[in-house]
């Protein structure tokens, strides 16, 4: 769960804290992405699933089942986004949308689930105090659950091992983005 941002005041987040790397099917100036306005008072970090509420702002998780998922570039917070007095632009995250054709590696995972986050298993949002992160679906996927995502790399520990691990010893999910949206 993100920080709250009092707590980021007095600890700021460190860049490798989240992270969003795009490992393949990003070409720059020219990959998809979007930007929009962060939900007022909501925290959002790099490489959180994220998704439009009603009123176009970006929010943590799926603001409805059908929601389009995307994984966000930037964190609210990053300098970059954050308006702040004096600033000439800032106030939107920019995310990749599911349906990019991105393999993507992120730190928001539910970490009690990395065990089942083995090849071709499918990555669904995680809700309540983990929302914006991901969890596996149980196999089949429940009719209310949307797909974003599914495992490309099998699970290992260690420095420099393709998988779980990434260089700060962060806990990491590899995966193909994609979107089937919830069907019930």
């Amino acid at each position: 769960m993100a920080k709250p941002v009092e707590s980021l005041l007095l600890n700021p987040e460190q860049d490798y804290d989240h992270i969003n790397t795009v490992i393949s099917g990003w070409n720059g100036q020219h990959d998809l992405q979007f930007a929009a306005k962060v939900k007022d008072a909501e925290v959002i970090v790099r490489g959180a699933l994220v998704s439009l509420d009603a009123n176009g702002e970006m929010v943590n998780g799926l603001s409805v089942p059908h929601a389009m998922p995307m994984w966000s570039i930037n964190g609210s917070e990053d300098h970059d986004v954050k308006v702040r007095p004096g600033s000439l632009h800032g106030g939107k995250i920019g995310a990749h949308p599911a349906t990019g054709g991105y393999e993507m590696r992120t730190t928001e995972l539910v970490v009690a689930d990395l065990a089942n986050m083995i090849p071709n298993a499918p990555l669904v949002a995680a809700t309540a105090g983990d929302a914006g992160k991901v969890v596996t679906g149980t196999v089949p996927v429940l009719a209310a659950e949307s797909i974003v995502g599914i495992v490309s790399r099998i699970a290992q520990a260690g420095p420099g091992v393709e998988g779980t691990v990434e260089t700060y010893k962060q806990q990491v999910v590899t995966f193909w983005s994609v979107y089937l949206p919830a069907r019930a």
